[in-house]
């Protein structure tokens, strides 16, 4: 089972890592086209104990969406949020797990990327007329460190925010849980890193969605959806009007590597302002394909029919972080949206 907005965990037939061919002709591992079952996880990731626990309640009460995606001895907890006024801001904070362990933290704030190719409507690109954005990156930043830093020792964090923040510095506070490193900007990015000294060895060891699946599988959906497809031996591209979905699915370099596929990304046009529906249809249509191989797939295909807005919208489900952003024009004043794009990528860490 997975579940959008919320910890989840998948267990399905069983996986063979080993990724050696059936074939004897194919040097590369399995073929992009050769179907391949999900994994089982045996010791699926762990929770990350109290501090885990805490951690993704504190986002969920703030309103940031979070899903955990589990291995075999780790799990990624990922957590995005959006907002647009008084400043189009995107938050994510992410945590690596190893059982009840809370491995590191990440968290970055900055502008709406959407945002950040418009003019300011003063001769300025978006850039320049640089958005505050590091009141936003303080509250994410005391909604992490309140989750994860015992409350005797946050008042020197406390301080370190601050001061990064007045002098748009970078600021290191060693904690008994571990180093904190941040750097607070009044423009561009804002960053915030807990790294802890023990657990060193854990390591990603989940499979991306994208790698379960195979082009075919796309190319079937998408074509039900009206799309039509046109393969090349490592990418697709599949249009409808002005639909586009390209799937990239680079050949291996190395002996024994799966030839798979690393992102699927689906563009329309919108001349009102809204998402046509062969944008929705196909967005939709690859979901169900990513997501469903992980099973319970339906909430995430709503989630994927009504992503489309004003400002940059991401969940994480099979694996994958599913993104839909809008292309403006106009200025920062008065945008207009022209286009959306759909995406879908590996987790990463």
């Amino acid at each position: 089972m997975l579940a959008v907005g919320g910890g989840a965990a998948w267990l399905g037939s069983n996986w063979n890592r080993s990724s050696t061919s059936e074939d004897s002709g194919d040097y590369y591992g399995r073929s992009v086209d050769k179907p391949r079952p999900s994994p089982t996880y045996q010791e699926p990731g762990g929770t990350g104990g109290s501090m885990g626990a805490g951690l993704a309640n504190s986002l969920t009460a703030s309103g940031y969406s979070c899903t955990r995606t589990v291995g075999e001895r780790s799990a990624v907890l990922t957590c995005f949020q959006t907002t647009e006024k008084p400043v189009p801001t995107l938050a994510s904070v992410t945590a690596l797990i190893g059982g009840d362990q809370v491995v590191d933290v990440k968290a970055e704030v900055a502008v709406d990327p959407a945002w950040t190719r418009l003019d300011a409507g003063t001769g300025n690109n978006f850039d320049r007329y640089a958005p505050d954005v590091s009141a936003a990156a303080t509250r994410a930043f005391g909604i992490v460190a309140l989750a994860t830093i015992p409350d005797g020792e946050r008042p020197p964090l406390d301080k370190a925010m601050q001061t990064s923040s007045t002098e748009q510095s970078t600021e290191n506070v060693e904690t008994s849980v571990g180093t904190v490193t941040v750097a607070i900007r009044g423009a561009g990015s804002s960053t915030f890193a807990l790294e802890r000294d023990e657990d060193k060895a854990t390591r990603l060891d989940y499979s991306p969605g994208l790698s379960l699946v195979t082009p075919t599988e796309i190319e079937t959906a998408v074509e039900a959806a009206g799309l039509t497809c046109d393969r090349a031996a490592d990418s697709m591209t599949c249009t409808k009007g002005s639909v586009r979905l390209q799937a990239s699915y680079p050949r291996p370099t190395m002996k024994g590597t799966d030839h798979t596929i690393t992102s699927v990304t689906v563009r329309g046009e919108a001349p009102d302002g809204r998402a046509e529906q062969g944008l929705v249809d196909a967005a939709k249509a690859v979901t169900g394909v990513v997501v469903g191989t992980f099973g319970g797939d339906m909430p995430v295909r709503a989630w994927a029919g009504n992503c489309f807005a004003r400002t940059t919208v991401r969940t994480v489900a099979g694996a994958s972080t599913l993104t839909c952003t809008p292309e403006f024009e106009g200025t920062a004043r008065s945008p207009r949206v022209a286009a959306y794009e759909f995406s879908v990528k590996g987790v990463d860490y």
